[in-house]
Formats: C-alpha cells, sequence, structure tokens
C-alpha cells in the first residue's frame, strides 16, 4: 500500500509544477464568427454580391516563417459567411511574385506560398 501511496507522490509532484508553465499572456489564437446572409453568393472568384460588402474581414499579418506583414501591398484577408446551404470563404491575397515548387495535384503544397483552411467538426 505504501507503495502506491510513493508512485501516486510521484505522478502528482511534477504536475504541481507543469501546471505554473502554463502561459497567462492572451493567446496569438483568433476566433472568427462567420456571418449568416440572406442572399445568394454566386461562386465565380468575384466577390461583388452585396452579402460581401457588410461582412467583417480579417488581414491575416503573419505569414508561414512567423514575421509580420505590415506592406499593405502584399496583405492577405479572408472573410466567411453561410446560408441554409453552404458555408462560404473568400480569400483575397495580394502577391507580387506568385511562385510554387508544386505543379502536380495532392503535392505538398502547403512548403509553398498557400492559404489554408482546416475546418474541426
Amino acid at each position: 500500500m505504501a507503495f502506491k501511496k510513493y508512485l501516486l507522490f510521484i505522478f502528482l509532484l511534477p504536475s504541481i509544477f507543469l501546471h505554473q508553465c502554463g502561459n497567462d499572456e492572451k493567446s496569438d489564437q483568433y476566433t472568427y464568427i462567420a456571418s449568416h446572409i440572406e442572399s445568394n453568393i454566386k461562386i465565380d472568384g468575384v466577390l461583388d454580391e452585396n452579402a460581401w460588402k457588410n461582412i467583417e474581414k480579417i488581414t491575416l499579418k503573419i505569414n508561414k516563417t512567423g514575421e509580420v506583414v505590415s506592406d499593405n501591398s502584399i496583405m492577405t484577408w479572408v472573410k466567411a459567411c453561410y446560408d441554409e446551404q453552404n458555408f462560404y470563404i473568400a480569400f483575397e491575397c495580394n502577391d507580387p511574385d506568385i511562385w510554387s515548387e508544386y505543379t502536380k495535384r495532392d503535392e505538398h503544397l502547403w512548403k509553398n506560398e498557400v492559404v489554408e483552411v482546416f475546418i474541426d467538426t
């Protein structure tokens, strides 16, 4: 019985100290709430519907290397909305030098200049 108490103490003691390792600073992750829309969105790559004009955009200011992007001429932003049938995401990516080392389907695109969406349901 004493061995079990000693073993429990060994496991619980580090958890007391590890709890103090938590970061109390504000997280770099943000929450964005997609807007509900009543009108239809035409999927054509042109964001000229009135619905897009009223949706808040998020400017993506950190690139894949972790550097802050401050030049508006190369800024990327995203908007999202939904209706009763669909979920819409729109990106505007400003880049004077678009490039990729990959040209085939399903290659490791995330290693180049990309925007990605991950949906966890």
